[in-house]
């Protein structure tokens, strides 16, 4: 306990001293790295990676956010802790839900930016990766929503993450394509609605619901409407705009007809949460593939097969 208050206060003199440093320039640099930490920014950042760069690596990069959104909020759970301008509001003008022990945002951007160094598997992107991991994390400390240490925590779970995926998933994809298609699909479906059941939050249940549509509509692309992500530049840009006007329609017009929390029983707001977020998921890796599939203009070759989900 002891250890702890020092922490804290020694996490809030070193925030006040980057603040009284800091000024508008670094106020609006901070913003905008702390933006590609937040959900919004992934959910525009993972489907341009699929649909417009390499849907392998959307797919990689993708369910690394979305393992870590889950996750976070249960350690969020097991370990709360204030936030610092929850201590002394000066430091912030942010409010953010949930505790802050770990950062969810630094966690987040040492699995996503290292799943995607991985992928890309050059020198030079480790090092932008790695200086990009860091301003995110020191943002959050810079804007007063993050002590020091909550954010190191969250490195080292992001960490901790990064090595176990870089460490199964080569050996998981393998198994998984080999697997009847009906078996793929009630993975796919199952392993998340399993989640979600097991811990219910608004964040644990929507990430779980995004990775459900998304692994399911994945198994079904690879059989049904092979996809590439490849093309002229002005086909990326066209599949990627029709497909986030897609994306936008769904997220706000189910968001619309979605319940309020207070107004309905707990089974049913989550139940109706999974279907907005899974319907979400389900179009970015099959709804949309399938719709582009259908334009001339923006319709590739059908690619080969490569070693993957659902190729019996």
């Amino acid at each position: 306990r002891y250890a702890m208050e020092n922490a804290l206060e020694w996490g809030m003199e070193w925030i006040i001293s980057l603040q009284e440093m800091g000024g508008p320039i670094f106020d609006t640099f901070f913003e905008i790295a702390t933006f590609t930490g937040e959900e919004m920014f992934y959910l525009l950042f993972v489907p341009v990676l699929f649909w417009a760069i390499d849907h392998r690596i959307g797919a990689r990069v993708g369910f690394a956010f979305l393992l870590s959104a889950y996750i976070n909020p249960i350690l969020k759970d097991l370990f709360p802790q204030p936030r610092p301008y929850q201590v002394n509001p000066e430091v912030s003008e942010h409010t953010v839900p949930g505790s802050g022990m770990p950062s969810g945002h630094a966690q987040s951007s040492v699995f996503v930016w290292g799943t995607l160094a991985w992928q890309v598997g050059r020198g030079w992107f480790w090092g932008l990766a790695i200086i990009w991991m860091f301003l995110v994390g020191f943002s959050r400390v810079y804007l007063g929503v993050h002590y020091p240490h909550q954010v190191v925590a969250g490195w080292i779970v992001g960490a901790i993450l990064l090595a176990l995926f870089i460490l199964i998933d080569p050996r998981f994809e393998p198994w998984m394509a080999k697997r009847p298609l009906g078996q793929q699909l009630a993975i796919a479906l199952g392993v998340p609605v399993l989640m979600a059941a097991a811990y219910q939050h608004n964040d644990t249940v929507a990430a779980a619901a995004v990775m459900c549509g998304f692994g399911s509509g994945f198994v079904l692309m690879r059989r049904y409407c092979p996809f590439s992500a490849s093309g002229l530049w002005w086909q990326r840009v066209l599949r990627t705009a029709i497909g986030l006007a897609g994306l936008l329609a769904f997220y706000i017009g189910l968001g619309l007809i979605a319940p309020e929390k207070e107004a309905v029983s707990e089974s049913l707001y989550y139940a109706t949460r999974f279907l907005r977020y899974g319907v979400m998921g389900l179009w970015i890796s099959f709804g949309a593939p399938w719709f582009f599939n259908l334009l001339a203009p923006i319709r590739q070759p059908e690619p080969e097969l490569e070693p993957g989900f659902a190729q019996d």
